[in-house]
């Protein structure tokens, strides 16, 4: 969604997968080896998860890679003369803080 490399920073949003992929070691290691990239080669710090507060398999799943509640972010929507406000939460590794390398799929 958005990086930003004078703050060395990367925002993932908009993961989608479909369901014989979900909860499975494959999206594991993709999201890991993904991370590793961000802070061991592009040498960022920062690496956001953000999500649909109601969106809780979503949230889990960035807090069983290691990621921490940051705090919540509003997003107002404008659809044909309607304003929708949502909710989202914000997740996050800061580099440093660590991988975890021994994930489990619950």
């Amino acid at each position: 969604m958005a990086i930003t490399p004078k703050n060395r920073s990367v925002e993932m949003g908009r993961v989608i997968l479909a369901p014989a992929l979900q909860k499975t070691r494959a999206a594991t290691e993709a999201q890991y080896l993904l991370m590793k990239y961000v802070f061991e080669d592009l040498n960022y710090r920062r690496y956001e998860w953000k999500c649909d507060s109601l969106n809780r398999p979503s949230a889990n799943a960035a807090i069983r890679l290691g990621f921490t509640y940051e705090g919540v972010f509003v997003i107002m929507l404008f659809i044909r003369d309607v304003v929708e406000i949502r909710i989202g939460s914000r997740l996050l590794i800061v580099s440093g803080q660590g991988l975890k390398n021994d994930l489990r799929i619950g």
